[in-house]
């Protein structure tokens, strides 16, 4: 994703806002009952739940990332500086599970509906599903590159696990920021994104589980328990791969700390590894097989990337990109031919209770 900044805008005095939805920033002080910090932004509940919208029915879909752009406008007051979103246009580009790109055409129309209302470009944002929120590498060159002025910020959500993390470039640094909140209108009140929900699964209730099709419940026990045994049989590889590719990992970290490594990619590295050991089901296996390979397939590209990323900063990390690479290639195979029937676990348990149940 490029942008090109054309102007770059002042912030217009509060007092001078024209429109309705601005006139509740007139007394941010009351707003904010109590300290009002000197940069803030502000987000409307509605544009907020487009965006959850939007990249849900991505990831529901395709499970893949999602990304778009929440636009509004730049104030001032007498406590300082503060961005008002007020709308959400939804990205349109490629994707995969770990990354996400916004095309021209998607750009060239936002922009052109910014002009044409008047509005700016506030925050670039986009999804992490079941990642967790940071910022890899290559988010950080792009806030650096496209979303570098005073009234801009990027977020990143885990739409799946309902966490974010709010970041802003300053001195040409990318830095954490956390002045981030909801508000609504009548009367006029801040709250932080998730707040509202009764439950944590909630978010997740509204995300679609693709399922297996009815013909599979009617396979024969006995050849769905020989699936089953050939499954359980296979899992000790599966997971001394992933115990073999943890401890390598672990080793190469303490080997390059002093090699200028990025402590935040090393983590994320090792979260990806722990994530990939939890698919492994114990016993009660409940996904289906597209799902498992779905699930394989985005922390096997992390690892790869994040390997990458390491190899790029230290020349002593060779080794453990070569070990990733083929542990990662191993497990390809391994899943391919033993994985996909993983869910059918399940199904043979529940046909042997049904036998049971049924049996005159």
């Amino acid at each position: 994703m490029q942008i090109v900044q054309t102007k770059f805008p002042k912030a217009l005095p509060i007092q001078e806002a024209q429109g309705k939805e601005f006139r509740i920033f007139s007394d941010r002080r009351s707003l904010h009952r109590g300290d009002v910090p000197v940069w803030f932004v502000y987000v409307h509940e509605y544009a907020w739940e487009a965006f959850l919208n939007h990249t849900m029915e991505i990831y529901s879909r395709t499970g893949h990332e999602g990304q778009g752009i929440f636009v509004g406008k730049y104030f001032r007051d007498e406590f300082g500086e503060f961005a008002v979103a007020t709308s959400y246009f939804g990205g349109e580009g490629e994707s995969s599970h770990s990354h996400v790109e916004m095309s021209e055409q998607c750009l060239t129309l936002i922009s052109s509906q910014c002009v044409a209302e008047d509005l700016l470009m506030l925050i670039w944002v986009h999804t992490h599903p079941k990642f967790g929120a940071f910022y890899s590498s290559t988010d950080i060159n792009c806030l650096r590159t496209n979303f570098y002025m005073p009234f801009q910020i990027g977020i990143v959500v885990d739409i799946v696990s309902r966490e974010l993390k709010g970041f802003r470039v300053r001195d040409g640094e990318v830095i954490d920021f956390g002045d981030l909140s909801l508000y609504n209108g009548e009367p006029a009140r801040l709250f932080q994104p998730y707040e509202n929900e009764r439950s944590p699964a909630m978010r997740a209730q509204s995300i679609e589980i693709r399922r297996k099709g009815q013909e599979a419940a009617h396979a024969p026990a006995d050849e769905l328990l020989r699936e089953v045994k050939a499954i359980n049989a296979s899992l000790p590889t599966i997971r001394d791969l992933l115990e073999g590719l943890l401890v390598r990992e672990r080793a190469a970290t303490q080997e390059v700390t002093n090699g200028g490594l990025l402590a935040e990619e090393v983590s994320r590295l090792r979260k990806d590894v722990e994530f990939l050991k939890e698919l492994i089901p114990k016993g009660e296996p409940a996904q289906t097989e597209q799902d498992v390979l779905d699930s394989l397939t985005s922390p096997l590209e992390r690892i790869e990337a994040g390997v990458k990323s390491l190899g790029l900063q230290s020349d002593k990390t060779d080794t453990l990109t070569e070990a990733v690479q083929f542990h990662s290639k191993e497990l390809s195979r391994q899943t391919k031919l033993q994985v996909i029937t993983l869910a059918l676990a399940a199904l043979v348990f529940l046909l042997l209770l049904i036998r049971v149940v049924l049996r005159p």
